[in-house]
């Protein structure tokens, strides 16, 4: 398929609802504008709309724990119980 589904192919049976015509239009543009071939494509889109934010996030957190020597598990299974650790790590600093 190397076409746009129909509108009607984005409709939630679970739900009972259709997508609206703005948000319909705006798969049309995604799906032109990336140049989609078949319905994986904008899967695949769309899971990296959620995936590469988390991702980022992740890496930002892990840089965190190396910089103060942080072990979730083992420091404190809580935000404050980590930040305590690395309050006392630096107010004498």
């Amino acid at each position: 398929m190397t076409t746009i589904p129909p509108k009607s192919a984005f409709d939630s049976n679970f739900r009972g609802t259709s997508i609206t015509d703005d948000d319909y239009e705006r798969v049309k543009f995604v799906w032109e504008y990336y140049e989609m071939k078949s319905i994986k494509d904008l899967l695949i889109w769309y899971n990296n709309l959620d995936v590469v934010p988390f991702i980022k996030a992740i890496k930002a957190q892990r840089e965190l724990f190396k910089r103060f020597d942080l072990d979730m598990f083992a420091d404190g299974v809580s935000l404050p119980g980590l930040s305590e650790k690395v309050m006392y790590q630096t107010c004498f600093q």
